[in-house]
């Protein structure tokens, strides 16, 4: 009789920890996180200074949200919305440079004699890193496990400089829930943040514990800093809303080669053109 008592007390603890398991969901998710050394950790931490010493040359204003549901929201009312919405790590940093369509601008170009040619390669300054994606909650533009090319806009070369005030440095070895407005220019894929001071989140997976951007700070602070409810929060809001998953595509290809072959070959430094309005600019 006590062994039918313990054997059954034994499956009713069970059945209560799948359920509990079955009621967290994806929640109670682990990531194996890429082994990054400790050589380039320590590396990147002294980029990120060097980045955050750099003075802004851009200045963006947005309009402040209430919460995540109103940023989502806000998408649904104008037919604007991030159609890849993602948890991932980055687990690279490549060199910043001068990085455009079809490489329209290149490091060369800040040495030029032209000056819409120098500004125009100092506005495409740029940072690139790679994100492991670890878990899509929204979107059919990628999959988890797909490494993804994100280009930041911050950098420094040879004293020209390039940074926004709404953009986050991204640190090598962290995780992000990323809001993304995922498009083709010129046949590629471009990754650009959603409403971006609110459109990124860094995770502390060991500490449960999330941070995000000064300005986006108020609209987070119902969830307590948890990021447990936090992610709970938006699978559910994103279940609730018709969030587009369509991508736009901009660009074309056959009159931006042109424009670029004309600028290599010194065609258009003769002619009255305005650089600001070629056919292969810095938009992202």
């Amino acid at each position: 009789m006590k062994d039918t008592k313990k054997i059954c007390l034994f499956v009713l603890v069970l059945l209560l920890a799948c359920f509990a398991a079955c009621e967290s969901g994806d929640d109670a998710k682990t990531y194996t996180k890429t082994v990054i050394s400790e050589d380039i950790l320590r590396e990147d931490a002294e980029f990120i200074k060097k980045i955050e010493a750099l003075p802004y040359n851009l200045f963006v204003d947005y309009a402040p949200l209430d919460d995540l549901d109103e940023m989502l929201s806000w998408g649904d009312q104008t037919e604007i919305s991030p159609n890849l919405i993602v948890r991932c790590e980055v687990i690279s940093r490549g060199e910043t440079a001068v990085i455009s369509p079809l490489s329209t601008y290149t490091n060369d170009d800040l040495k030029s004699a032209n000056r819409e040619y120098v500004g125009k390669a100092r506005d495409a300054i740029r940072t690139p890193y790679e994100m492991k994606i670890q878990e899509v909650y929204h979107g059919t533009v990628n999959d988890a496990g797909d490494i993804i090319p994100i280009v930041a806009p911050y950098g420094e070369i040879d004293g020209f400089v390039n940074r926004s005030t709404d953009y986050p440095i991204y640190s090598v070895g962290s995780e992000y829930i990323l809001f993304f407005n995922v498009y083709r220019r010129f046949e590629e894929l471009k990754y650009s943040l959603f409403y971006t001071p609110c459109g990124w989140i860094k995770l502390d997976s060991e500490k449960g514990t999330f941070e995000c951007d000064d300005f986006a700070r108020s609209m987070y602070s119902e969830y307590g800093n948890s990021m447990d409810k936090l992610i709970k929060d938006l699978k559910k809001l994103i279940k609730s809303k018709d969030l587009r998953t369509e991508m736009e595509s901009f660009g074309d290809i056959e009159d931006a080669l042109e424009f670029k072959r004309q600028k290599d070959s010194g065609e258009l430094d003769n002619e009255n053109n305005d650089v600001g309005d070629n056919k292969a600019d810095n938009e992202d």
